[in-house]
């Protein structure tokens, strides 16, 4: 089932409260009480605009707090071009650096599952420009089980039922 519509709905709902609502507070004051706080509302928006209109069964995103380690297996990410340019991180698990080599995969040779909204800044002005993603599959064996940072631009975002 297709729901980038209610993907970018979500982004679009969740940049603007920050950045209209919190962002000024959080730098002002480098408040992570703040950002933690805004993470609430990120989960409702996100069961609000998203899960609301899937099964009960789907799962929700995690909190701005969790450390990328919760991969939303039910939310597929699938390139919108032949190919899909990434920027993949170096480590596994995830570090701080997206500077793997390889700069693109291709769209039909790679399974992307969703993490979470990505933005380098945690406290400042947000564009949640990027999906942080999972590489479940790929051609290259060194690509899987790697995160990598995905414009959501370039993607469309799919609920998968699991199969029992």
């Amino acid at each position: 089932m297709d729901i980038t519509d209610q993907m970018d709905s979500f982004r679009e709902a969740a940049r603007h409260l920050w950045n209209v609502y919190f962002w000024r507070d959080a730098e002002r004051d480098g408040s992570w009480n703040l950002r933690d706080a805004f993470s609430e509302v990120y989960v409702a928006l996100f069961n609000s605009i998203v899960r609301f209109h899937l099964p009960e069964s789907a799962p929700p995103i995690p909190h701005l707090w969790d450390p990328g380690k919760t991969v939303l297996a039910q939310y597929q990410v699938v390139g919108n071009f032949d190919r899909l340019v990434l920027m993949i991180n170096r480590d596994k698990p995830a570090s701080g650096y997206w500077d793997h080599p390889t700069q693109y995969v291709l769209s039909s040779a790679v399974d992307l599952r969703l993490i979470a909204l990505f933005d380098w800044d945690q406290l400042g002005f947000r564009d949640f420009r990027y999906f942080r993603v999972r590489i479940i599959k790929a051609d290259d064996p060194d690509l899987v089980d790697r995160d990598a940072l995905a414009e959501a631009a370039d993607c469309r975002v799919e609920y998968v039922e699991e199969k029992s």
